[in-house]
């Protein structure tokens, strides 16, 4: 599940299903809850006097980067090669230059939505300071590490590199 229908285990909804953890049973979250927990762990470990909001705002930053933005570089990407593509097999004209700009629109609008999306189901956590202790491992920061780099280098790298490798040889 990418985010529980209450990220933040409102009336118990999210308590449901259990899962072990360190010995413990805790309340099974999604990905996108788990994935920004880490990060506030560690924006509140790497700025202990920054404040609450600070380490919010970092770790929301992050969380919206990973889940949001990423994975539509990687459908832009898609998009512009079916748009490159389409038309030479179709015979119809290309896309123009207004399309460059449709597509910083849509990013745009994108960030905003997953902004307001994530931030939605996510703020309760803001000013719980126990909320990502249990995410405060060397563990933890590993699986972020990991997290970020086979989500960048796939949204990031991959998908524009054999998009563009395909157009070359079209």
């Amino acid at each position: 599940m990418f985010l529980p229908h209450s990220a933040c285990a409102r009336g118990g909804r999210e308590g449901r299903t259990l899962r072990v953890l360190d010995g413990q049973r805790v309340p099974k979250r999604g990905f996108a809850t788990e994935y920004f927990l880490r990060q506030l762990a560690q924006a509140r470990s790497r700025h202990p006097s920054g404040g609450a909001a600070l380490a919010y705002s970092k770790a929301l930053a992050e969380a919206i980067v990973l889940l949001v933005l990423m994975p539509s570089i990687a459908l832009f990407c898609v998009l512009a090669c079916l748009a490159t593509l389409l038309p030479r097999r179709l015979g119809v004209p290309a896309l123009g230059s207004e399309t460059l700009a449709l597509a910083f629109l849509a990013t745009f609008s994108l960030v905003l939505i997953g902004h307001l999306w994530l931030g939605m189901h996510l703020r309760c956590f803001r000013e719980d300071p126990t909320a990502a202790l249990r995410y405060d491992t060397e563990r933890d920061r590993r699986i972020v590490f990991w997290q970020k780099l086979i989500v960048s280098g796939l949204c990031g790298g991959v998908v524009p590199a054999s998009l563009l490798w395909l157009l070359s040889n079209h």
